[in-house]
């Protein structure tokens, strides 16, 4: 049985979209963010975009991009989310585009592995 969430915001520079689409895995994750801009490549790394454990550690995650559209990254975790648990999606604001724009604000999506 496959899930998905979707989550927009508002808060992006012009004819930015920013949305996520998670993919159950039974316990592995796999988020897909799309993004309507070409990204900077040097700025989409384990420091820029991650997922935290319910004690907020970062959870070990394998990041790809490609480039050609539709822009796409996946943060794939390495191990297993543990059930009934809370994790938090961040992307920061230092994940730029290829002319330097950014997100207005670090952008966070909890959610819960049942």
């Amino acid at each position: 049985m496959s899930k998905y969430i979707t989550y927009e915001s508002e808060a992006l520079p012009e004819g930015t979209l920013f949305r996520e689409h998670l993919l159950n895995k039974s316990y592995n994750f796999s988020w897909q963010i799309r993004f309507s801009l070409e990204l900077d490549p040097n700025t989409i790394n384990n420091t820029t975009m991650f997922v935290t454990s319910p004690s907020g550690s970062i959870v070990n995650c394998k990041i790809t991009y490609n480039k050609a559209p539709p822009n796409v990254i996946e943060i794939k975790p390495l191990e297993k989310y543990e059930p009934n648990s809370t994790y938090t999606l961040t992307v920061t604001t230092r994940v730029k585009s290829i002319n330097g724009s950014s997100l207005k604000q670090d952008m966070t999506l909890p959610f819960k592995i049942d």
